[in-house]
């Protein structure tokens, strides 16, 4: 479990699944598919950041991560199980 989930709790990962593996720059379209996943998490990430100029600051930023020919990227696809707890 990596330190950011801890204060989350979250375990029971119960399968991950290798989608892809690249070594440099990204292609255009999988480009295009993380811009999309991106701006369809732009209201939680603003939330979680504190303002949408954060949620903006942070993608570009991974974006331009993505972009340099001296990175790697590893992407899986992982099912968790997680029960909230109840707030009595």
């Amino acid at each position: 479990m990596t330190d950011q989930c801890r204060p989350y709790a979250i375990h029971g990962v119960g399968e991950c699944d290798r989608l892809c593996a690249v070594v440099g720059r990204i292609d255009p379209e999988r480009r295009h598919n993380w811009v999309e996943q991106l701006a369809a998490a732009c209201l939680h990430v603003a939330r979680t950041l504190g303002s949408e100029r954060e949620a903006d600051a942070f993608s570009d930023a991974f974006l331009g991560c993505l972009d340099r020919p001296d990175t790697a990227s590893y992407t899986a696809l992982c099912f968790v199980s997680r029960t909230a707890p109840s707030h009595a």
